[in-house]
């Protein structure tokens, strides 16, 4: 069989190694494509990911005056990620897929505060110093790579990417309009 032909197989991420180590005599690959093994090809797209996420948070509000309101609030978060994927190794016999493993272990304290000025009964004026975070997507996550021969990229992955955090400042202005009906 070739790699030009109609070959079709769903093959879950924990049987691929054994699954190429069984059938990798039966293929015949057109050197130099892109998604070949020996270019890594299609390996970022097999892997199991597993993430769990534990939060506590609280927040208390305090009413200085009539006109002034300040609440702050603190949340804590312990993300845990578990990444099982393939890379293609290059040695003295050729080239092989490999299992790799990788993850992540991390809490993210996310302090926030919102102080508002009550200028009148329709008008505010809010400030907000607020921090955040995104995690990486999860096919950023996978071990394996991709390369694209005609842009001539690798895309990799990295089970130990770290999440990106913002510090934010907001400064707003809030009307009430009457009733338009």
């Amino acid at each position: 069989m070739d790699y030009q032909s109609h070959f079709s197989q769903v093959i879950p991420v924990n049987d691929l190694k054994h699954w190429w180590d069984d059938n990798q005599h039966k293929l015949s690959f057109l050197s130099g494509d892109s998604e070949v093994v020996e270019n890594g090809g299609g390996l970022s797209r097999n892997f199991d990911l597993e993430e769990t996420h534990t939060s506590v948070y609280g927040m208390a509000t305090y009413k200085a005056s009539d006109k002034w309101t300040v609440l702050g609030g603190l949340r804590a978060t312990q993300t845990k990620t578990d990444v099982d994927g393939f890379v293609a190794v290059e040695n003295d016999s050729g080239t092989s897929v490999e299992q790799e493993k990788g993850g992540k272990d991390y809490w993210s304290v996310l302090p926030s505060l919102h102080v508002t000025y009550h200028q009148s009964d329709v008008s505010n004026v809010r400030l907000a110093l607020t921090r955040s975070f995104a995690r990486p997507d999860f096919g950023q996550l996978s071990p394996g790579a991709t390369y694209l021969e005609m842009e001539n990229q690798l895309n990799s992955g990295n089970p130990n990417l770290d999440p990106t955090y913002s510090n934010n400042f907001d400064l707003m202005y809030e009307h009430y309009f009457d009733d338009l009906a």
